[in-house]
């Protein structure tokens, strides 16, 4: 998703489809949601943490799914996502951002 900004954009996903986002969507979103879901929140409770709607965390969830960077994981009746190995480099990589 390229920011209206202009600004820089970092690619994700394989060759077949590409999943953008902008270097602020990635700094006010991807980053808090991946460090929620790193410690097993679940995406309501996600939502209710930042003020967004539980829709809206599962817009980038399913985004980041798209990404490769977490994965779904349904237990009984309640959805959790986890982090793939590509997903907990990347955390990694944006210590400090």
């Amino acid at each position: 998703m390229a920011g209206a900004s202009g600004g820089r954009s970092q690619n994700f996903g394989g060759s077949k489809s590409k999943v953008k986002f902008d270097f602020s969507t990635v700094r006010t979103r991807v980053i808090p949601i991946l460090k929620r879901v790193e410690v097993g929140d679940y995406p309501s409770k996600i939502g209710r943490i930042y003020g967004w709607s539980k829709q809206y965390v599962f817009y980038y969830l399913v985004r980041l799914q798209k990404a490769g960077l977490v994965r779904r994981k349904k237990r009984t009746y309640a959805v959790f996502y986890e982090l793939t190995d590509r997903g907990k480099s990347f955390l990694g990589s944006c210590e400090g951002v």
